[in-house]
Parts: C-alpha cells; structure tokens; sequence
C-alpha cells in the first residue's frame, strides 16, 4: 500500500464569516488567489496591455458567482466600482436570493458535484448575511 493520498475532490472553506456570523480572523486565500494558482481560467477578468478586459467564460459557477454578487451589493455589503457603498435594497437582495434558489430547484440532479456544492455553499453564506443584515431569524 502507498502512502500517497488519493486524488480527488478537496473542499476548502472559502466562507469570510463564522457561522454566528462574526467575521473570520483569516479567511485564507480568496477564490481569485486559489483559482490563480490552481490554473481555472474565467473567473477573472484578463486584462492585456492597450485592449479592454475580456469577461469571464460563461459557465454555471459564473452566472451562480454573479447572482451572489448582486445579492451582496444590494444588501449594501460591497462597494459601487465609484468606492460609495450603496443603500440596503432588501427587496431586491430577497429577489436575487430566491433566483437562486430557483436555479437549485430546477437543476437538482443534474449539476456536478462541485457546482452543487458552490450553489449550496452561496445559498447558505447569502442567507446567514440577509438574518444579520435584516434582523430576521
């Protein structure tokens, strides 16, 4: 028998926030810095001198990461590209969560493991953010 470890799936806690919602003291790397060194390409935009940046490829885990996005801006948990950080829209954040969880329902069964997991692990950090955000248990 080798010691050597199985290849396979490795889960990595990318979550910025304990599960009482406290901020984690070191989040570790960012998906951008894992994705980096792990080789993915489209989960950046490519920036190449004098052209324009090149989005993203169009894939599942693209559309799911720009959703959470949303939610998270119109909660007001991130900054305009301007550096102002917008008023709360808790409708529209609750809108975008559901959207999400629309995608879940309509494709159980049939995503991959890893992106059943994104999707789930999205749900559930925008969901913890919306009861800290809203106040609702």
């Amino acid at each position: 028998m080798s010691d050597a470890p199985e290849p396979g799936f490795k889960s990595v806690d990318r979550r910025r926030f304990k599960a009482d919602g406290e901020p984690k003291s070191d989040p570790g790397p960012g998906p951008a810095e894992e994705d980096a060194a792990s080789g993915l390409k489209g989960e950046t935009f490519e920036r190449h001198p004098g052209s324009e940046p090149q989005p993203p490829e169009v894939t599942f885990g693209t559309l799911c990461l720009s959703l959470h996005t949303q939610a998270l801006f119109h909660m007001g948990l991130l900054r305009s590209p301007e550096g102002e950080v917008p008023p709360p829209n808790i409708p529209l954040a609750r809108y975008t969560i559901d959207i999400l969880h629309m995608l879940r329902e309509k494709t159980r069964n049939n995503l991959s493991g890893d992106e059943g997991e994104l999707l789930n692990g999205l749900l559930y950090e925008l969901q913890m953010r919306y009861v800290s955000v809203t106040g609702k248990k």
